[in-house]
C-alpha cells in the first residue's frame, strides 16, 4: 500500500514539474508536450518615470528622450511597438522627469495633504488613531504617526 502511494505521488510530482517548465520557460503545455508560443516583455509595464525595454523575438529595445517627450515601447500583440509621450516636466535617461509635490508642506499632522509624484497621488488617511502622513524626500515616502485622535487624514 505505502509503495503504491510513494508511486503516485512521484507520478503527481513529475506532472507538476513538467508544468512549471512550460510556464517558466514560456512555453504552453498541450497534451503533455511543449509548444513554443510567441514572446514579447517589457520591463517596466508602462511606466513613463522608469526607463524600460521591450523584447520580442527580434530584438530588445530601450526607452528613450526624443527632447520633451519620451519614447515608450511596449509589447503589442507579442511585437515591441513604440509611442510618444510628452513629459510634464521633460525627459532624461529614457524616462519622464518625476516631480514629487506635498501640498501639506512635508511632514506635518495636523493637515490632511496630497502628494503628487509622477503619475500616482498619495493621500494622508487614518487607521484607528494611527496617521500614514505621505511626504516627498526624493520619492514619495510615509511615516506612522501616533495621535492622540485622527479623523479624515489629520490629527486632532
Amino acid at each position: 500500500m505505502k509503495k503504491e502511494v510513494l508511486i503516485f505521488i512521484i507520478i503527481i510530482f513529475a506532472v507538476l514539474i513538467s508544468f512549471l517548465q512550460g510556464t517558466i520557460t514560456g512555453n504552453s503545455i498541450i497534451f503533455g508536450q511543449a509548444v513554443k508560443t510567441e514572446f514579447c516583455e517589457e520591463s517596466n509595464i508602462g511606466d513613463l518615470y522608469i526607463k524600460g525595454n521591450c523584447t520580442d523575438k527580434k530584438s530588445t529595445y530601450e526607452d528613450y528622450c526624443l527632447n520633451n517627450s519620451v519614447i515608450e515601447f511596449f509589447c503589442r500583440n507579442n511585437v515591441c511597438t513604440e509611442v510618444e509621450y510628452r513629459c510634464k516636466h521633460g525627459c532624461v535617461n529614457g524616462s519622464c522627469i518625476a516631480l514629487c509635490e506635498d501640498s501639506d508642506g512635508g511632514i506635518n499632522e495636523k493637515e490632511k495633504g496630497i502628494v503628487i509624484y509622477g503619475g500616482d497621488s498619495y493621500t494622508d488617511y487614518c487607521r484607528e488613531n494611527w496617521l500614514a502622513e505621505y511626504y516627498c524626500d526624493g520619492s514619495v515616502k510615509n511615516k506612522g504617526i501616533l495621535c492622540e485622535k485622527c479623523r479624515d487624514g489629520r490629527c486632532v
